[in-house]
């Protein structure tokens, strides 16, 4: 039912009922970190992107070469570490981003569930959401190593230079996970 011992993830399940707009779910999610906190804790010499910053400027500029809506999902945590990752996005999406029309900042409208439920894509440098979207069946673009590294590499797609990245975000690839045996839900 989505409750557990992890606050973060608890507060991922909780869609925004003060937020009556109807929105059409992109089927493209980027599921964004907390930008003050760094990426350096997990050693990853394959990694592309040095950090949050670095990630998220290319991939707007990836973005903005795509016809297809994107959602960016803010961190359930911000408010806790103090930051506002909206003002941040919408700071590099006015250096980067120069057709954003097609980009939609999504802070508490949708929930994980329904994101998970009804994407196509979904990216993440390495945060926890890609094991939710392996249990979805949906095999997820991350950037650094992470929880399901070691477990099975036909689970996610790591990029291993720039271009591969740009060919994930732009071009047709297989995202569902086929096998039940592979799916962990």
């Amino acid at each position: 039912i989505g409750k557990g011992n992890y606050e973060d993830s608890n507060l991922a399940t909780i869609k925004n009922k003060t937020n009556k707009r109807k929105l059409d779910l992109p089927k493209n999610v980027v599921f964004l970190h907390i930008f003050r906190d760094s990426p350096f804790g997990i050693v990853d010499n394959n990694r592309i992107f040095k950090d949050y910053f670095e990630w998220i400027r290319f991939t707007i500029k990836i973005i903005n070469k795509s016809d297809e809506k994107w959602l960016f999902k803010i961190h359930p945590s911000v408010n806790r570490w103090g930051e506002n990752s909206e003002k941040i996005l919408k700071n590099l999406l006015n250096k980067y981003g120069s057709k954003n029309k097609n980009i939609i900042i999504d802070k508490n409208t949708f929930s994980n569930f329904d994101i998970f439920k009804n994407s196509k894509r979904i990216v993440t440098f390495n945060g926890s959401s890609h094991i939710e979207s392996i249990a979805c069946g949906l095999k997820p673009i991350i950037i650094s190593n992470s929880t399901m590294s070691n477990l099975d590499k036909k689970l996610f797609y790591k990029p291993r230079n720039l271009n591969d990245y740009e060919n994930l975000l732009t071009k047709k690839f297989k995202f569902k996970i086929n096998s039940k045996r592979k799916k962990l839900l």
